[in-house]
């Protein structure tokens, strides 16, 4: 924003310029890249001007909580379909999911409703990141909350997850209820 400001004063200096770009470089980089223990950036100005960082603290954890409710309602066959809120979730799960035995994630929040549809069976599935399902799939009962470590305030924490019946209609006719972009 300076930068022309900067190179017509006269008592521009190439060290002066080599200072000011090295500050920067260094909260560029507190800031945009993950680089400060997960204690330290939890409570720092650095989570607060770019809280997204946050929201993937913890996947491992996440994943590790997503495991046991799908084993709780799968018969073993991981036939069930897990289907998450937002994509983060979702990548989370696509991530740290299969080496815990779970399938695939859907998601209909912004594009990766784009990257795969439920073809239609009729199968359990396992609800993660919505307040209550219920109104786009019958049966459902919430199952244990989701407790993110370092109590970070994501848009998982104390969010139950949910074992729904299969839907009443086939998925494709359901996943533009199930869409969203935002």
């Amino acid at each position: 924003l300076g930068a022309v400001w900067w190179t017509d004063r006269p008592s521009w200096r190439p060290h002066r310029t080599a200072v000011a770009l090295a500050l920067n470089s260094a909260v560029s980089v507190v800031i945009a890249v993950p680089v400060l223990p997960i204690d330290v950036f939890v409570g720092s100005p650095a989570a607060a001007i770019f809280p997204e960082p946050l929201e993937m603290i913890g996947w491992p954890s996440f994943v590790d909580q997503v495991t046991t409710a799908y084993v709780s309602i799968d018969d073993g066959s991981r036939t069930a379909v897990i289907l998450a809120a937002n994509y983060g979730e979702a990548g989370a799960i696509d991530r740290f999911g299969p080496s815990r035995g779970l399938p695939p994630a859907y998601s209909g929040h912004n594009s990766y409703a784009d990257v795969r549809v439920r073809p239609g069976t009729t199968v359990p599935v396992l609800v993660v990141g919505y307040d209550d399902p219920s109104d786009l799939l019958p049966g459902c009962r919430p199952l244990a909350p989701i407790v993110m470590p370092h109590d970070i305030d994501t848009e998982e924490q104390g969010r139950p997850m949910w074992a729904c019946d299969g839907p009443t209609r086939a998925w494709a006719e359901l996943w533009p209820d199930i869409r969203h972009v935002d």
